[in-house]
């Protein structure tokens, strides 16, 4: 195949501010507006989007995963993702996904 052909991924990621209908409240907290950090993949047409918030507790936060994915962005974008859930354990599939074989080298 002519690797000239061969269109790569391309990744964009933001943090979005999503304000709440009502407050969200749990362990003393209170939320009014969930902040997320906003991922679409795009290869041949083909578009892809999540999002996440993070675990507050852990310190896990939109802002961080951002510039986890922007250090990365090359790597998925060459399309070696799958490498790096072994090396940095970003991408979790589904155990059903894992057991059906959907999970991609």
């Amino acid at each position: 195949m002519d690797c000239m052909h061969i269109k790569s991924l391309k990744l964009q990621v933001a943090v979005e501010q999503w304000p709440l209908i009502t407050p969200f409240r749990i362990t003393g907290y209170t939320w009014h507006i969930n902040n997320v950090v906003m991922v679409s993949l795009e290869k041949d047409g083909h578009v892809g989007r999540g999002e996440g918030s993070g675990v507050y507790y852990r310190q896990d936060t939109p802002a961080l995963a951002l510039k986890k994915l922007e250090s990365l962005k090359a790597t998925i974008e060459a399309g070696s993702a799958m490498r790096l859930n072994a090396h940095y354990g970003i991408l979790r599939p589904s155990s059903r996904a894992a057991q059906l074989g959907k999970w991609p080298d």
